[in-house]
């Protein structure tokens, strides 16, 4: 009898409560246009209503999960610190 494979996957929200739905936009279109971000499959999808961003991490591993957030985590933070030097 062989190895029976669980197919389970994990799914991770994050939220981002931006300062304006301009911000938000921006942030939006900059995950959408990354090419990094896009090649390693680090998230799933992203949606973006008024000031809110939602980014959903989805994975088969938990390990996988706190690396992709991790990653996301570090991008946001060089978003705003870099939104923070501008304005």
């Amino acid at each position: 009898m062989g190895a029976v494979e669980c197919e389970k996957s994990i799914k991770h929200i994050i939220e981002i409560n931006c300062l304006s739905e301009k911000n938000s936009n921006i942030l939006y279109k900059c995950l959408l246009s990354d090419d990094s971000l896009k090649q390693n499959e680090m998230f799933t999808r992203a949606n973006v209503s008024g000031n809110i961003l939602k980014i959903e991490l989805q994975s088969n591993t938990c390990e996988d999960i706190r690396y992709k957030a991790k990653n996301i985590y570090d991008y946001l933070h060089f978003f705003f610190k870099t939104v923070e030097t501008f304005a």
